[in-house]
């Protein structure tokens, strides 16, 4: 009976497996040909080679995206990724190696159905090496209407101008520290976006949580307007039944970039239990940015995060907000070099100025041909004790190879 039962189970995976490569690959690519509709594939795969000073990891990503064009006003686009990783088990077991592989503030969810994202092996399964993951990451239909574009399905969702830590950005963020930051996660959302003038617009939209809960979803309505050579936008948005007011202002100033970037949210004031006025938190980031001559980019921000350290384990802000970093105030600067047209060099320090601890981070890229990158870089952490935020971040190398095609 038990191997009938695990032989069931491991024709349904193969059968989910073909049944997303079928959707993937034979309906965006073999359906206009079939149609004579228009159509594209591309992708890319991606290489890891992660180490720290006791362990060392290869994380490997497979995507594959396509889009069809039905017609001159609809387009569908999916993409579904494949990443089999090989790493000691423990590698994810207090160390905080996780936090270089996953979103900021964890996996905040935003999806009303999706299959268990491990394939192999078993989701009970434990001590094993060598584990596969998947992600049906878009599918989704855009459809143009004259007064704006609607969009249905699993999609991508960013918001904030700020350059390292995003108080608006809180349905799929990054952390400052993930690797691979090229796609953000989809999630379920039926979002239309009107314009309003040349450069301004309005957005709104629902993002599903699990089931359709509305405990667990968000409601949006964004407006971003150009005036006097500034871009401002205004975000009101209810998620998880707490509700969230926010924007940016960008303008140039003297030749240099500014911004700004707030959020205000009030936990559990749309939802059934009444709201703590305690537990009321704001996040704010700002800076600037230059070119110093055509070689040298550089930028530096300051981030200031209310909750602040003390409340990280029962705080909305950490449990349902995104919020990830655990001081109130932080100071980043950041910068790119040109080494040579095809090689560029990014840093960034971002320093806790409460403990005064940093984490230290340098990536050298280099454009080997046409298509092809190679990359790597350092992560390191530093605190004068082990209560300091970044002296529990591991120090972390990596080497990077990327394909796209």
């Amino acid at each position: 009976m038990y191997a009938m039962k695990l032989r069931s189970k491991n024709q349904k995976r193969h059968l989910s497996l073909v049944l997303f490569f079928v959707i993937v690959l034979i309906v965006p690519f073999g359906v206009p040909q079939a149609y004579g509709l228009e159509g594209n594939l591309h992708g890319s795969f991606k290489t890891f080679f992660l180490g720290t000073d006791e362990y060392g990891l290869s994380d490997n990503t497979l995507r594959l995206q396509a889009r069809l064009y039905p017609s001159e006003k609809i387009t569908v686009e999916t993409a579904y990724s494949l990443s089999p990783q090989i790493m000691p088990p423990e590698m994810y077991v207090g160390n905080g190696v996780d936090s270089f592989l996953s979103a900021g503030g964890g996996n905040l969810g935003y999806r009303a159905y999706d299959f268990a994202k491990k394939l192999y092996p078993e989701q009970s399964s434990v001590n094993q090496n060598l584990a596969v993951y998947h992600n049906l990451d878009r599918l989704y239909g855009l459809v143009s209407f004259p007064f704006g574009d609607l969009y249905l399905g699993r999609q991508a969702i960013s918001w904030g101008s700020a350059h390292v830590i995003n108080p608006t950005d809180i349905i799929a963020p990054y952390s400052f520290s993930n690797l691979n930051t090229e796609e953000k996660r989809g999630v379920d959302a039926a979002r239309l976006r009107m314009p309003v003038g040349a450069m301004s617009e309005i957005d709104l939209g629902y993002v599903a949580g699990d089931e359709f809960s509305y405990a667990q979803s968000a409601l949006f309505v964004r407006t971003r307007l150009y005036a006097a050579g500034t871009d401002m936008s205004l975000l009101v948005m209810g998620f998880k039944e707490n509700l969230l007011i926010g924007g940016d202002v960008t303008r140039s100033i003297g030749g240099a970039g500014s911004w700004i970037e707030a959020a205000y949210v009030l936990p559990d004031a749309l939802g059934s239990d009444s709201a703590d006025a305690e537990q009321q938190y704001a996040t704010v980031s700002t800076g600037m940015d230059y070119n110093f001559g055509p070689k040298f980019y550089g930028y530096a921000e300051y981030h200031f995060n209310s909750p602040g350290k003390d409340s990280a384990d029962t705080h909305p802000a950490y449990t349902e907000g995104a919020t990830y970093l655990l001081g109130r105030h932080y100071a980043v600067i950041g910068g790119t070099y040109q080494l040579t047209p095809l090689i560029p060099v990014s840093g960034l320090i971002l320093m806790n100025l409460t403990d005064l601890s940093a984490n230290f981070s340098v990536n050298i890229d280099y454009n080997f041909t046409k298509d092809v990158y190679l990359s790597g870089g350092c992560y390191l952490g530093a605190g004068e004790s082990q209560s300091a935020e970044f002296a529990n971040y591991p120090d972390l190398y990596y080497v990077s190879v990327q394909l796209y095609f």
